[in-house]
């Protein structure tokens, strides 16, 4: 079975390129072509993202409840294209936030669900679900570095000779183009995927979860009551997404304040997701080698390094040079918070878990992301400072905490209590 990877390594690399195409663009394009504010940018992603935090679990009770995880990512996949395409055709705040809205909540599934539905494929088969998702961050850079080679054009020099590629489309068109080939693309591998990826909850994984499901019946007040699930998420909103929230603001930063040109957001992203691609499938041996906490620490201490140079350098290759150490704030994510997550939560509740977690890194981005609009007018440099200040904060958290200390794996992978 483990023959059927392949399916969910390109699926990945579909859906993520599909993302990088347009998330980190997105600011850019509002401020470049639609002509917002960075506050207008921050109010937009606060409306946006609180309407996507409101209606993610539906998708997960749906889930758990129907078993129709397949069925609800392909509509998921489907509503995502049709409100994105809709997007890029107005042209005022108002109708920006009506189809951001709209595409927030249509799009609200689908990362969570193919999370579920790959995490799932991974445990029934033994495989470390890291070498999959790996796949994600080259679809990530894939598609920035393509939006950027077609905005701006390329000039090469190939054994003497001299290539140059004009920039052959506006942003905008660019974007909506490589997402709309991408996502089809991710819709149309959901049909190749092995149908009994359904059967979750028949067929449970060999965590601690599948240990829980007999005891618990589905639904969100059994979660509510999870401590460790919710000490999970309290952490996850002072942490990773504090700066990924912050990195949003990265392309206007580098284009506005350091005098860049647009394609440098492509140039980012590669220098923050090529290591992802070398590293990122050692995660879960890192896991299983130093433990859950030690891992955060790392990733922890990089993010702070990170932002305290983006805090004060006018330094452009410096500003890219920090930015790889972005591979262990996903590696905390992917090998950390996802494994964690399958196991403390009962696996009749996986789905349910994943959309709250998505939620709530929504509704984080969302506040953060407004208060950061309002920050960024005022200098785009106290964006990473303030951002600073809460991982910072996070840190002192995690050294206090006691959660993950019950809860690391021993090198053959089996859970220590």
């Amino acid at each position: 079975m483990t023959g059927k990877s392949w399916i969910y390594k390109v699926f990945f690399l579909a859906q993520f390129g599909a993302l990088g195409a347009f998330l980190n663009y997105f600011n850019l394009y509002l401020e470049q072509e639609i002509g917002l504010v960075g506050s207008e940018i921050g109010l937009l992603q606060l409306i946006s993202l609180t309407f996507m935090v409101m209606i993610n679990p539906v998708w997960g009770m749906v889930a758990d409840r129907t078993g129709k995880y397949k069925f609800l990512l392909r509509v998921s996949i489907l509503g995502a294209i049709f409100s994105t395409f809709m997007l890029f055709h107005v042209h005022t705040f108002a109708l920006v936030v009506v189809m951001a809205i709209l595409m927030e909540c249509l799009r609200a599934g689908g990362n969570p669900l193919a999370e579920v539905i790959t995490t799932n494929f991974c445990d029934k088969n033994s495989y470390d679900f890291s070498k999959i998702r790996v796949f994600g961050s080259i679809g990530w850079l894939v598609g920035g570095v393509v939006i950027g080679f077609l905005i701006d054009g390329m000039s090469l020099n190939v054994f003497g000779l001299d290539l140059n590629f004009d920039g052959m489309f506006s942003l905008g068109t660019a974007m909506i183009g490589m997402y709309l080939v991408l996502r089809l693309s991710a819709f149309a591998l959901t049909f190749l995927m092995p149908k009994d990826e359904e059967k979750i909850i028949e067929n449970p994984d060999t965590t601690l979860s599948t240990e829980l499901a007999a005891e618990t019946k589905p639904g969100i007040k059994a979660l509510l009551v999870n401590k460790q699930f919710l000490f999970l998420l309290c952490f996850i909103a002072i942490s990773g997404v504090v700066m990924d929230t912050a990195n949003g603001y990265s392309g206007m930063h580098l284009v506005s304040t350091l005098g860049a040109q647009a394609g440098i957001v492509g140039t980012l992203m590669f220098a923050s997701v090529f290591p992802e691609i070398l590293f990122l499938p050692f995660g879960g041996m890192l896991v299983r080698k130093i433990g859950f906490k030690n891992v955060y620490y790392l990733a922890l201490i990089a993010i702070l390094v990170r932002l305290g140079i983006y805090s004060f350098t006018y330094s452009i290759p410096l500003f890219l040079v920090v930015s790889v150490v972005h591979v262990l704030g996903v590696i905390m994510h992917v090998s950390g918070n996802i494994a964690f997550l399958r196991k403390v939560v009962p696996a009749n509740q996986i789905a349910l878990a994943f959309t709250i977690m998505a939620s709530v890194l929504a509704l984080t981005r969302a506040l953060l992301g407004y208060v950061f609009g309002i920050i960024y007018e005022t200098s785009s440099f106290m964006v990473y400072r303030v951002a600073f200040v809460i991982v910072l904060f996070a840190l002192i958290v995690l050294v206090r905490s006691k959660t993950f200390n019950g809860f690391d794996p021993t090198p053959d992978g089996a859970v220590v209590e």
